[in-house]
């Protein structure tokens, strides 16, 4: 085989790429971005053959080695089996092996040619017309369908070339990325399942606000091909009529865009008219399908799911009514208040009723969207960005629905049902009623601010007559009267809650049951009154006028409405006359000193196994060391006593029987039981009903509480606690410094127990 020349020819091309040819390579991959002002094109390139790095970090190199740089290391590193020079090691008399040094050389230097070719046209490319490029990652982009980072790269490169697009103008590439953009939302949206809502990746937001960053940059901002899309967030809202739901990444980013175009008139006329469109077609009210059988819509959780969409949306432009009022852009606001695209009009961003003006002024008027995110953390305005300033927030857009309150009175009516200016329906629920009327001295307020803008009213053609400002004026007393005769009548008509009633019953059983409980260890386990004389005390529950809507859906709720009665029961009659008993059952009473308090147990006499001792309201950190006996004190709170201590045989502790109520005062009060075994019974009145009227008349005495406006509630039961006549229960006090006692006992005075057993 003749390989004469070759190696020279080799090694000639091969100085030529080293010297010549790659330093000036190197110098236009170094550019490589800079026309669009690119941070991602050139790592895109990266990724191309023979562009692409592979292994480790070499020790002399501050990057990995290209695969072009590798086939040139190989190739210079081949000249080393020309320059030795030996022999081969085995098949020495084959022609190839024989020649396997200057074919290896020829082969490296083919492949080195070939890649170095390729490796020119990427360059070109990526150094060449925009067209071409933007055409060639376009298909590269498409032809990838998993997340990568260099599927990041290639959109983020793309989303570059769109911003340079926009500033250098260019038409072509304008309607090139605006088509490809277009697919791609499609795509996103046809791949998405429409039962949840959306939220695009973070590159298609940000290009969207970064094109309309770059158009108000330019000294004329003109809509076009790639902009226009993104300025009316057309993209975002979707192009095509599939019904799926608006994410709240997507409500912030086209917050992101209003914030920025909000200053201009026909930008904001832009976005207005695709969200119209978007409200009419693809939020329109779910006809609901009525079923007899179960007396309710079968789709049901379909319409909510709407009404909750169609709030959202609308309370977004309610919100961004208040910008533009607040940007004092008063050609947006023109523009939006009169866009219709029907005739007669229709207005689907906008108030259709009063009902509507009160309702969005209530829902603003606390500063808090859906009572959980405050306003200005969901719509920032220019400039209010402080706490002590969010307020305002609230206050630009609650007048902004004062001016749709004043737009109201000039809208022409084009059917008979249209009554733009009548009082408006009111809400069913006591709750909702109560916030309009919290809301109605903001209103006034809020309305007069707006009257006072003459300029802005005179660019809207709301010329204010007097007969118009007397209708105004007298709208607002008008509305107050109404709500409150509401509020009455609701009140008063609303039926009571089951739960409510049920939760009542089962926590004040809970709660009495466990309040004689407490003095399970101090009741005497012998029935022993029919056998002896006794001494007995009582205590009964009792009846009290509640306020209805406690017992109410839809009203103010009413903290501790389920245990608030019982609570009373328990400290007025059992945590008071059981613990007063013993104060009218003791036989004897000492007043000692601190000092002396051990002995006087000794002089009692006590056993632990015969005697009990009981504390009310008993404190020892008084006392200079604790005596042992103290351990097996009961200690019980009371709400009479103070550091009180009775001692007693426990042979005289007393019992406490629970007898039944009569029936006719069962049926009365129309009782039921909550605890059998005590003989406790509970019930809850409605004491407007007429039914219930001889009950709601003995109340009528009462001037603190309307009784037909309240409920009677009722813990009812008898008991009784019972004392042996011939009994011995000692009263201990300790000697205070802070309050006077009586006076004090020597230890001389105290008589033992076993002493008056003798007697």
């Amino acid at each position: 085989m003749n390989l004469k020349y070759i190696i020279e020819i080799c090694i000639g091309i091969d100085i030529a790429i080293i010297g010549i040819a790659y330093p000036i390579i190197i110098d236009k991959i170094s550019n490589i971005g800079n026309r669009y002002d690119s941070n991602y094109l050139s790592e895109v390139f990266e990724q191309e053959f023979p562009q692409r790095a592979y292994g480790r970090i070499l020790p002399f190199r501050s990057r990995k080695v290209t695969t072009f740089e590798w086939l040139l290391f190989f190739t210079i590193a081949s000249f080393a089996f020309l320059i030795a020079g030996a022999e081969p090691l085995f098949w020495k008399n084959s022609i190839w092996m024989q020649n396997s040094a200057k074919l290896l050389t020829l082969t490296l230097t083919f492949f080195l040619v070939i890649s170095f070719i390729i490796w020119l046209d990427k360059i070109a490319l990526y150094n060449g017309k925009p067209a071409r490029l933007l055409k060639y990652l376009i298909a590269k982009y498409q032809s990838i369908s998993k997340e990568s980072r260099y599927k990041e790269n290639l959109i983020n490169s793309l989303n570059e070339i769109a911003y340079f697009a926009v500033e250098k103008e260019d038409i072509h590439l304008q309607e090139e990325l605006s088509k490809f953009y277009t697919e791609e939302f499609i795509k996103i949206r046809h791949n998405h399942n429409s039962s949840e809502a959306l939220e695009y990746p973070f590159y298609f937001y940000d290009v969207t606000r970064k094109l309309i960053k770059k158009l108000l940059r330019k000294e004329v901002s003109e809509l076009d091909r790639l902009t226009s899309p993104a300025v009316s967030n057309w993209w975002l809202l979707g192009q095509d009529f599939q019904e799926i739901p608006i994410s709240e990444k997507t409500y912030d980013s086209m917050w992101g865009n209003i914030y920025q175009i909000s200053d201009n008139a026909k930008f904001i006329k832009e976005h207005w008219s695709t969200a119209h469109q978007y409200y009419r077609f693809q939020l329109g009210r779910k006809t609901g399908k009525y079923n007899i059988d179960i007396r309710d819509y079968e789709n049901k959780e379909e319409i909510e799911i709407r009404e909750s969409e169609q709030i959202r949306f609308l309370e977004f432009h309610y919100a961004l009514g208040g910008l533009l009022l607040y940007r004092q852009n008063n050609n947006g606001l023109k523009r939006i208040l009169n866009f219709t695209q029907s005739q007669p009009p229709d207005y689907y961003l906008l108030p259709n009723s009063m009902y509507d003006i009160f309702y969005w002024f209530a829902y603003f008027k606390e500063g808090y969207v859906n009572r959980v995110t405050p306003t200005d953390f969901k719509y920032p305005f220019p400039d209010i960005d402080n706490l002590g300033l969010s307020r305002q927030i609230t206050f630009w857009i609650c007048q902004y629905v004062c001016l749709l309150f004043i737009r109201q009175f000039f809208l022409q009516p084009y059917y008979t049902f249209h009554q733009f200016t009548e009082q408006p329906r009111l809400p069913n629920k006591v709750l909702e009623l109560l916030k309009w009327k919290d809301a109605l001295d903001y209103f006034k307020f809020c309305l007069n601010k707006i009257l006072e803008n003459k300029d802005l009213l005179d660019l809207l053609g709301y010329n204010l007559s007097d007969a118009i400002l007397e209708d105004i004026e007298g709208f607002e007393p008008e509305l107050r009267i109404r709500i409150e005769e509401q509020i009455q009548q609701n009140r008063t008509n609303a039926p009571l809650s089951d739960n409510k009633i049920n939760q009542f019953l089962a926590s004040s059983a809970t709660m009495i049951d466990d309040a004689f409980n407490q003095y399970s260890l101090i009741i005497n386990k012998d029935d022993f009154a029919n056998d002896e004389p006794v001494m007995r005390f009582g205590l009964n529950g009792g009846s009290i006028l509640f306020r209805k809507e406690g017992f109410t859906e839809g009203d103010i709720p009413h903290l501790n409405y389920d245990s608030i009665f019982a609570q009373q029961i328990i400290y007025d009659q059992i945590n008071r006359y059981i613990p007063n008993s013993f104060l009218g059952a003791r036989t004897r009473r000492y007043l000692i000193d601190r000092e002396n308090f051990e002995d006087a147990f000794k002089r009692l006499k006590y056993d632990k196994e015969k005697h009990l001792i009981v504390g009310f309201g008993f404190f020892d950190n008084g006392l200079v060391e604790i005596p042992d006996f103290l351990e097996d004190m009961i200690r019980l709170t009371s709400p009479v006593f103070t550091n009180v201590l009775f001692v007693l045989p426990k042979t005289d502790l007393p019992r406490i029987n629970h007898p039944d109520l009569k029936a006719d005062e069962i049926k009365e009060l129309r009782l039921e039981p909550i605890i059998p075994d005590r003989n406790v019974y509970a019930s809850v009145i409605d004491l407007n009903l007429d039914e219930n009227s001889e009950l709601r008349q003995r109340w009528n005495t009462n001037e603190n509480q309307n009784p037909a406006e309240s409920v009677q509630l009722t813990i009812a039961f008898i008991a009784e606690i019972i004392w042996r006549q011939n009994r011995d229960v000692v009263q201990l006090n300790i000697t205070s410094p802070l309050r006077e006692q009586g006076i004090k006992n020597d230890l001389s005075d105290i008589v033992p127990f076993k002493t008056i057993d003798n007697d």
